[in-house]
């Protein structure tokens, strides 16, 4: 199952090891979905710099992206969306909270 993806929908199949080249070669071009994913993560690692809040909405997205992939394609380095997305939506909930924490306003309604 892990050779040919959960639900088996194989879009290339290659036959011989030169065909087997192009379709490694396929996931790594223009079409694949490696330089959105790059630029994506420089996104996130400037907005971190600059201590921006990243939402947790891009990391749901992230995680139903890389499901559907996991589900539809054979192991590959989509796995790791879902890793990311987690790791998105605990820091967008830590920061929610410590900005709760440091609110005026939990103070004022206790008066």
């Amino acid at each position: 199952m892990a050779e040919t993806g959960l639900l088996s929908a194989d879009v290339i199949t290659p036959q011989g090891a030169a065909e087997h080249e192009a379709a490694e070669a396929y996931w790594l071009s223009l079409g694949s979905f490696a330089a959105p994913t790059l630029l994506l993560g420089a996104y996130v690692v400037w907005a971190a710099g600059r201590d921006l809040r990243i939402p947790g909405a891009l990391g749901w997205g992230l995680i139903a992206w890389g499901a559907v992939m996991l589900a539809f394609l054979r192991v590959s380095p989509a796995l790791l969306l879902p890793v990311a997305g987690v790791l998105i939506i605990l820091a967008d909930r830590r920061e929610t909270r410590r900005s709760a924490a440091d609110s005026p306003l939990p103070a004022a309604a206790s008066r």
